[in-house]
């Protein structure tokens, strides 16, 4: 009892033209990576428009902090109200970016 293997598949696959090949491989799975980069491309143009939007409605203010000039605090002091203020942020959420 022998192992029996067909390869008249290959051999009909391979007697066809370079053309009809190439035509039959991106039928079948050659569209895939075209449709990956136009769907990462619409992704990007689109995030681009939404950022260039939010950035002509958004007002930026500047936040001056003056202390008085008899006021001796350590530095440690001002490394705090430094680490406050770098907190008082937020991350943008998913729908943000």
């Amino acid at each position: 009892m022998g192992l029996t293997i067909d390869w008249a598949t290959w051999q009909n696959l391979l007697q066809q033209s370079p053309g009809l090949l190439l035509w039959r491989f991106f039928i079948t799975i050659g569209w895939i990576p075209i449709a990956l980069m136009f769907l990462f491309a619409n992704r990007t143009l689109w995030l681009f428009s939404r950022k260039l939007k939010w950035s002509k409605n958004n007002k930026f203010i500047l936040l001056a902090i003056d202390l008085p000039s008899n006021n001796e605090q350590s530095p440690k002091a001002v490394e705090n109200m430094f680490a406050y203020l770098a907190g008082a942020h937020a991350t943008q959420n998913f729908f943000e970016k």
